[in-house]
C-alpha cells in the first residue's frame, strides 16, 4: 500500500541551524498540471528569477515495473514516510532517505566483474553528515528528492526537489563568488569528495533525471571539469576523488561528442595518470576512444548546434579535408574493432540482431517481456552499458563514412560497387544492439546509473539511425526513460 504524500507543514524548530541552511526564500505550489516556484517577498535578493515549472503532458516518464532481479525498486510506503520527515528538516530521516536513495539508484554490484570500481555515490551519506557547506547539502537533497519524484511520479517531491535545486544553485554561486583563493586552497585535504566537484555532479544528476533546460547539464559538466583541471590528473589517482573523476569523465566524454566540443580529458596524461593506482576496466578504455573522436575527426563546429549539424556540414568540406576526415575516421574504426576483439574474448558476450517484428512488439507492449528481446546475453548492467556504448560509437563512425561516401562522384558502371549499402547495414546492426541493451536495462533496473548512461547510446540511435523503426523505438525509449521530460522555466 502506498502512502499518499502531501506537502507537510513546516515546523519551526528551535535549533542552531544556520539561516543559510533553509531555503525558505522559495515557495512552491502545485496543481494537476503546473508546478510554480515563487520567491518569498521577505528575501527576494537571494532567489533566482521567478520560475514557473510547466511539467510535460506525459507526467509519467517512467512506467511502473516489476522489481529487478538484483536490485529491487524502492518501497513506496517507506520512502513516502521518510520523505515527509525530510521535508520537515529532520536530520535523522534525511540521512535514512539519502541512504535509501543511494541503495536504490546505484547499479547492482552482484555477479559482475569483481574489479569494477566502487561508485562515489556510496559516499553521499557521509558527505551529507560531515560537510557543513550549504550547497553540498542542498544539492544532495535535490538529487535524492528528484529521484523519488521521478520513480514514484510524486509531484510534491518534485516541487521540493526544485526548491532545493534552486537554493543549491544560489548557495553554490555565493560560495564561488565569495572565495578569493584558488581551487587548491578550496579543496578540503582530508575530505575525499571535494564539495567543488560533488555539487555540480549532484546538479548534473538532477538534470539527468529531470531537465530544467536543454543545456543545463552541459554547464554543470563544464563547471566540474574546470575544477578538476585546476587540480591536475595526479590528484585523482585514489579515493573518492578518483571515483568522482571516473564518473565525471564519462559525462565529459558524452558532452564532447554531443556538442562536438573536444575535452581536455582526451589527452594522454588525463587518460593514464588517474588510473595508475587502479584497474582500468574495459568501459574506461572505450571512454578513451569516445574522448578521442572529436579530436580525431575535427568536424566543423556549428554555433549552437550539435554533432548532427556537424555531420551535415561534411558536404561543405573541400576534397582535401574530406580525405583527412576519412583517414581519421578509419583510425577510430580500427581502434573500436581492436577494442571489441579483446572485450569479446574476455567476456564471451554474444549479441544478435533484433528484427522489425521485435521493435513493433516492444513498442506495443514495452513492459511485459520477462527477458530482453532478441538473442543477446548480458550478465549484468555494466556489460549492457559497455556494449551499447561500443555500438553507438560504431553508429557514429559509419554515419561519418556514409556522409563522406555521398560526397564522392558516382563510380563508372562495372567498377567497384558503392559501400553505402554496407555502411547502412552496419548502422542498422549496431543500432539494433543498442536497443537490445536498452531493453535489458529497462527490464533489469531502469533507474540505476548504468541505465542512465545507456541513454547516451539510445540518443545516438535516435539521431543517426538508418532505420526509421529503430529511430522511432529509440525516441520511444527516451520518452519512457524521461530523457524528454523537462521542467520549463518561463
Amino acid at each position: 500500500m502506498s502512502a499518499k504524500v502531501s506537502r507537510p507543514r513546516k515546523k519551526r524548530r528551535a535549533t542552531s541551524r544556520s539561516t543559510d541552511e533553509c531555503p525558505a526564500i522559495l515557495r512552491a505550489s502545485t496543481d494537476d498540471d503546473t508546478t510554480t516556484i515563487l520567491p518569498d517577498a521577505s528575501d527576494a535578493s537571494l532567489t533566482e528569477d521567478d520560475l514557473t515549472m510547466s511539467l510535460d503532458a506525459s507526467s509519467s516518464p517512467w512506467e511502473p515495473h516489476a522489481p529487478a532481479q538484483e536490485s529491487s525498486l524502492p518501497d513506496q510506503t517507506n520512502l513516502s514516510l521518510i520523505i515527509m520527515d525530510v521535508l520537515d528538516h529532520s536530520n535523522f530521516f534525511e540521512q535514512c532517505f539519502v541512504e535509501k536513495f543511494v541503495e536504490s539508484s546505484t547499479s547492482s554490484r552482484l555477479g559482475m566483474n569483481p574489479v569494477r570500481p566502487r561508485s562515489w555515490v556510496f559516499a553521499l551519506p557521509s558527505l551529507l553528515t560531515d560537510n557543513q557547506t550549504p550547497s553540498v547539502r542542498f544539492s544532495i537533497r535535490a538529487a535524492s528528492l528528484i529521484y523519488f519524484a521521478v520513480v514514484q511520479h510524486n509531484k510534491s517531491a518534485e516541487v521540493e526537489a526544485v526548491r532545493w535545486y534552486l537554493a543549491g544553485l544560489a548557495s553554490h554561486r555565493g560560495f564561488i563568488q565569495g572565495s578569493n583563493t584558488d581551487v587548491n586552497s578550496l579543496t578540503h585535504g582530508s575530505t575525499p569528495s571535494s564539495p567543488e566537484i560533488s555539487v555540480p555532479m549532484m546538479f548534473l544528476y538532477f538534470e539527468t533525471m529531470k531537465r530544467t533546460s536543454p543545456d543545463a547539464w552541459a554547464h554543470h559538466i563544464a563547471a566540474a571539469v574546470t575544477t578538476v583541471e585546476a587540480l591536475g590528473p595526479d590528484h585523482y589517482r585514489v579515493g573518492q576523488d578518483h571515483a568522482m573523476f571516473r564518473s565525471l569523465r564519462t559525462y565529459a566524454a558524452f558532452k564532447a561528442l554531443l556538442k562536438n566540443d573536444p575535452s581536455s580529458f582526451a589527452s594522454q596524461e588525463w587518460c593514464e595518470a588517474p588510473f595508475r593506482d587502479s584497474t582500468k576496466i574495459e568501459y574506461e578504455f572505450l571512454i578513451d576512444i569516445l574522448l578521442a573522436i572529436p579530436h580525431h575527426l575535427l568536424l566543423t563546429l556549428v554555433p549552437g548546434g550539435d554533432f548532427r549539424d556537424s555531420i551535415d556540414k561534411i558536404a561543405t568540406l573541400d576534397n582535401s579535408d574530406r580525405k583527412t576526415l576519412e583517414r581519421e575516421t578509419l583510425v577510430v574504426l580500427q581502434r573500436l574493432q581492436n577494442w571489441w576483439w579483446h572485450f569479446a574474448q574476455d567476456t564471451k558476450v554474444v549479441v544478435g540482431q533484433s528484427t522489425t517484428t521485435d521493435l513493433i512488439q516492444a513498442a506495443q507492449c514495452p513492459l511485459t517481456p520477462s527477458s530482453p528481446a532478441g538473442q543477446c546475453v548480458f550478465p549484468d548492467t555494466l556489460t549492457a552499458k559497455t556494449v551499447s556504448l561500443y555500438d553507438s560509437l560504431m553508429v557514429i563512425v559509419y554515419s561519418v563514412l556514409a556522409s563522406l561516401e555521398k560526397c564522392k562522384p558516382p563510380s563508372p558502371e562495372g567498377v567497384l560497387p558503392s559501400p553505402l549499402p554496407r555502411y547502412r547495414a552496419e548502422i542498422e546492426r549496431h543500432s539494433s544492439s543498442v536497443l537490445m541493451a536498452a531493453w535489458y536495462q529497462n527490464w533489469r533496473h531502469p533507474y540505476c546509473g548504468d541505465a542512465l548512461r545507456t541513454g547516451f547510446s539510445v540518443k545516438i540511435v535516435a539521431w543517426l539511425g538508418a532505420n526509421a523503426a529503430q529511430k522511432n523505438e529509440a525516441r520511444r525509449m527516451m520518452v519512457l526513460w524521461g530523457m524528454e521530460s523537462t521542467i520549463t522555466a518561463t
